[in-house]
């Protein structure tokens, strides 16, 4: 596990987009969203913050080969929970978020 904090970007030039997947229930609570905000503001060079919300499509990929789902989820995250999820981020940090 390597120390994210502490993450170098290679040149002062460099822009650095963090992609951040979320699922309802494992990692969108206020705390983690509060920790995304603070880590994009410490490292430099963020440009934006690109929210990736929980999708099933892969569910039906898992049954083709015969493995369960890691998750138990069969819904898209809605579209007020990401709404939230962006306007909490949004609060705690002036870089773009979408």
């Amino acid at each position: 596990h390597r120390d994210l904090h502490s993450f170098p970007t290679r040149r002062s030039s460099d822009l650095i987009v963090l992609c951040c997947p979320l699922v309802p229930g494992v990692n969108d609570d206020e705390e983690h969203l509060a920790e995304i905000a603070g880590w994009a503001n410490r490292l430099k060079n963020v440009r934006e913050i690109v929210l990736h919300p929980y999708h099933p499509l892969g569910v039906s990929k898992c049954g083709r080969l015969g493995i369960s789902s890691p998750l138990d989820l069969k819904e898209f995250a809605p579209d007020e929970t990401v709404r939230r999820w962006r306007e909490t981020i949004s609060r705690a940090t002036r870089i773009k978020v979408t």
